[in-house]
């Protein structure tokens, strides 16, 4: 990683995950990540991810503790809680037998309120899949990855909960819909109601309502969410 502006105390081994444009790392003397660009001329996205973590911390709505926690910013970038799991997409991954469904009721239930927090502030959130769910100490999640959000708009607050319907089929299946795909042929799928076949999957009475357009916001996913878990017995 050579010519990258690594912050002050901080070396390759903190290093802990990176995306298309920043660096995130364990400051050893904080506990806290700190995210950076790799290159400090190219701040835009982290400049406009702490200004999304700001608004929210000015927010009068009641926040859920599933949003990931912001730390303020240094001359060289945000810090933001450590999430030691890393991101939910890495933890299912590595299980070695599939994730119990009373976990991820817990996932999804966190996962949605924090995404309806988001649009209770005008925010979509734009990027809504397993690695921007960050994993907790105590196996709970947290929601993260603002780099995409942007103004709410209808299409956006939309495709924000068909996203998370994808979601929680990664998190029941551990691959996403339509598995070989690009990114743009599998909207093209979903713009026309084609979806995976849900037969024998779980939590199908949330994954499709969210793909077929049938909320009008996150709370109708998060009562839906419990509704299913109360059927089952597991909250």
């Amino acid at each position: 990683m050579a010519g990258i502006p690594f912050p002050p105390g901080i070396t390759n081994n903190d290093i802990k995950g990176f995306g298309s444009s920043a660096l995130a790392a364990l400051d050893p003397t904080t506990n806290l990540i700190i995210k950076f660009p790799f290159v400090t001329t190219e701040s835009t996205k982290c400049d406009h991810e702490r200004e999304i973590y700001e608004r929210l911390e000015r927010s009068s709505h009641p926040r859920p503790p599933s949003i990931l926690n912001f730390h303020g910013t240094t001359p060289h970038g945000i810090l933001l809680e450590y999430a030691p799991h890393r991101t939910l997409r890495h933890y299912l991954r590595d299980l070695d037998t599939p994730a119990p469904i009373s976990m991820i009721l817990r996932w999804a239930d966190q996962a949605a309120e924090g995404l309806q927090f988001l649009h209770e502030n005008g925010i979509c959130h734009g990027d809504v899949d397993c690695s921007k769910f960050f994993v907790t100490e105590d196996l709970n999640v947290k929601v993260g990855g603002f780099t995409r959000s942007t103004e709410a708009t209808s299409d956006g607050l939309k495709k924000d909960i068909v996203d998370f319907g994808s979601a929680v089929y990664y998190m029941v299946t551990g691959y996403m819909p339509y598995q070989g795909l690009g990114g743009e042929e599998r909207e093209e799928m979903f713009r026309k109601h084609e979806f995976p076949d849900l037969m024998d999957v779980e939590l199908k009475a949330v994954i499709f309502p969210c793909w077929a357009g049938s909320y009008e916001g996150f709370g109708g996913v998060v009562g839906d969410v419990r509704g299913y878990g109360r059927f089952l017995g597991v909250v």
